[in-house]
């Protein structure tokens, strides 16, 4: 599996439904997390480009997303909640 941060902006000023958005972020994969307003980590076989293909067909179309493979990253640092902290760790 490999891991990755899925960070992305929404335009919620504008009437647009994000659950399938959202939804299709958790569908990816059984391991995530959810960590900040808009970014997320999750564990998947699928590529950078493919998880960004299926998502943002369901994001608004001013919208932006990076995502980035994190997989073998150990020099990180930052002020998460404890769980993303665990995550990362694979605890």
């Amino acid at each position: 599996m490999k891991r990755y941060v899925i960070s992305y902006y929404l335009h919620t000023d504008v009437s647009f439904n994000y659950m399938p958005f959202y939804d299709a972020i958790k569908n990816l994969s059984s391991r995530y997390l959810h960590i900040m307003e808009q970014s997320w980590l999750i564990e998947s076989e699928m590529s950078a480009k493919e998880i960004d293909t299926t998502i943002r067909k369901l994001m608004y179309k001013t919208d932006q997303i990076f995502i980035v493979d994190i997989t073998d990253a150990t020099n990180y640092s930052g002020f998460l909640i404890t769980s993303a902290w665990k995550w990362l760790k694979n605890e």
